[in-house]
């Protein structure tokens, strides 16, 4: 009983393993097809450098709004600048749209969770990935 046990526990963190590094894999996947060739030959140099593929290189969205209000703005501003991720962002005066400039792993999926929080919706979206100067 102990050795079945063991058995399931092992194959258990096995398949764990392998789901957390495709979904990692899969981020990865869509940055480097959604890059330039400068952004690539980055990726590419920072794997022979064996150091975390995504070192030296942010992330540029511009992302539209609606629905969002001024004081629903300022507490959206205070969640962004608590984010470790977030290098820099401007809300428009209309509060119709947004830039920010973070590290890839802050993502269109990372503001629509603040954003759905104050019942505002994404209109539009734009990324583009540059090296870090």
């Amino acid at each position: 009983m102990k050795l079945k046990m063991k058995k399931l526990i092992l194959l258990l963190f096995t398949a764990l393993f392998v789901f957390t590094i495709n979904g990692l894999s899969q981020s990865y996947e869509v940055i480097y097809l959604n890059c330039n060739q400068e952004v690539k030959s980055k990726i590419d140099q920072n794997k022979i450098d064996a150091i975390n593929i995504l070192d030296g290189i942010k992330s540029v969205q511009i992302i539209g709004i609606s629905g969002l209000g001024l004081s629903q703005s300022i507490n959206i501003e205070k969640q962004l600048s608590s984010k470790t991720d977030v290098i820099s962002f401007v809300l428009n005066e209309d509060n119709t749209s947004i830039s920010i400039v973070s590290l890839p792993s802050f993502t269109k999926d990372s503001f629509k969770e603040i954003l759905d929080s104050f019942q505002a919706v994404i209109t539009g979206y734009s990324v583009k990935f540059v090296i870090e100067e």
